[in-house]
């Protein structure tokens, strides 16, 4: 699967519904999701070990598409199959504003992330997750939505 960042990785184009992706691979797994009160329909592809969570629970559009195992390219870079010091070295010079943390990194240029079980040189990694362009605004809320969602919006 080929990474066509915002746009698609393989034949799963991020403008894809639940329905459209459904009628595709009808052999998945139908889930939901839930963060501070908003629920995401979500498909799991057993035979391809991919986790999809759309961008609300009427399953309008795909938020992101979680990849365990296979080929995942970006440009020429097998990503599942290179090492972490590879991938890397490759993403941060075409991405200045890569974030890193204990898990991996996220490249908010191309659009995607990529989770390691440790962060040594030669770790492979466990999946990479492609994300559409509010996926990064929705992963972490703000201090004032989690105080909205557990206090509501009175005034004090």
């Amino acid at each position: 699967m080929k990474i066509i960042p915002y746009f698609s990785v393989g034949d799963f184009k991020l403008k894809d519904n639940f329905q459209e992706i459904l009628s595709r691979y009808p052999n998945s797994k139908e889930g939901s999701t839930s963060v501070l009160g908003k629920r995401n329909k979500t498909l799991y592809l057993p035979a391809y070990d991919i986790h999809i969570v759309f961008s609300d629970i009427g399953g309008n559009e795909i938020e992101s598409i979680e990849i365990f195992k296979g080929d995942v390219f970006f440009d020429e870079l097998n990503m599942l199959n290179s090492t972490f010091l590879e991938i890397k070295e490759k993403i941060s010079k075409e991405d200045l504003g890569l974030i890193a943390d204990k898990e991996g990194f996220t490249s908010p240029k191309f659009g995607f992330g990529i989770y390691f079980k440790s962060l040594s040189k030669k770790s492979k990694p466990t999946s990479v997750i492609v994300f559409n362009s509010v996926y990064l605004k929705n992963v972490v809320p703000s201090p004032d939505d989690i105080i909205k969602y557990y206090l509501g919006n009175k005034k004090q």
